[in-house]
């Protein structure tokens, strides 16, 4: 099975919702494939990297202030993921998205 998570932030950053997935991830990475999808203002880190098993991809973005996270790009690749995830369903029912802080993930698509 494979399992996507999103979220605004993943590790290295530090925080309630990053510390969650990425604990999540690990564990769910040790018997299935699982990507997390987060995004980066800053554009320091890698867009893609392995991390203890969990493939991350991350999108550049604009967050004022910190606070809400903005990409574009994002956007894009979970419309695409969604698209792909309903023909999965419809067919074999074995793929599962999370979308964590739904706060900041429900802005993506505004």
């Amino acid at each position: 099975m494979k399992i996507a998570q999103v979220c605004h932030r993943y590790f290295p950053y530090m925080g309630g919702v990053e510390e969650h997935v990425k604990n999540i991830s690990e564990r769910l990475a040790k018997n299935f494939e699982v990507s997390v999808f987060a995004t980066y203002p800053a554009g320091k880190l890698p867009k893609e990297e392995l991390i203890n098993d969990v493939k991350v991809t991350r999108f550049r973005s604009w967050a004022p202030r910190e606070v809400h996270y903005f990409s574009v790009s994002l956007k894009k690749h979970i419309a695409k993921i969604l698209t792909v995830l309903k023909l999965f369903i419809l067919t074999t029912m074995g793929h599962l998205l999370h979308l964590r802080s739904l706060s900041s993930v429900a802005k993506i698509f505004a």
